[in-house]
């Protein structure tokens, strides 16, 4: 990513424009405290953010599709100037999930910014929402009308190893 796209980010220039992010990276990235530390910021400029985790976005959809929630709830995503998910693709979404989450997304497009951590690229979220028709047309709009962010991350083994002591000197 340029120079200019990160200043873009950090400035929260996104959130004027109603953009969606999907941000992609190791479980090791820190990802999810960079999407975090830019809610805060969204939040001290006044803004109504949520900060939710993919499996917790999960359950809430699964108990709005028996109905036994509502859209007056307290926390709901439409609320929020700033929706933050973390985590996506974790778990399998089940068909009605697939819809909801499409449905709360879609509505979302354009209209009020959205970030969405995964250890998935954007391309591979077909795998995850192939369930429903929704959840493909979802998939088109998000590779036509989200900016991926990839966060590298070193994996375990490829950490550099500590050198090792000079007990015997």
């Amino acid at each position: 990513m340029s120079v200019g796209g990160i200043r873009d980010i950090l400035s929260l220039n996104f959130f004027g424009r109603k953009e969606t992010l999907i941000f992609s990276g190791s479980l090791r990235s820190d990802m999810n405290a960079l999407v975090r530390a830019l809610g805060r910021q969204a939040e001290e400029q006044g803004a109504r953010v949520l900060i939710v985790k993919a499996g917790v976005l999960l359950e809430w959809l699964t108990e709005k599709a028996e109905a036994r929630l509502s859209d007056k709830d307290e926390w709901h995503p439409d609320k929020a100037a700033l929706l933050i998910i973390e985590d996506f693709g974790v778990q399998k979404l089940s068909p009605p999930q697939i819809d909801q989450f499409s449905r709360i997304i879609s509505a979302r497009l354009d209209k009020a910014s959205t970030i969405i951590t995964s250890t998935s690229l954007l391309k591979q979220w077909l795998l995850l929402l192939e369930g429903s028709e929704k959840g493909k047309e979802l998939f088109q709009a998000l590779l036509r009308r989200a900016r991926q962010v990839v966060i590298g991350g070193k994996d375990e083994e490829t950490r550099k190893k500590p050198a090792p002591s000079n007990a015997s000197a």
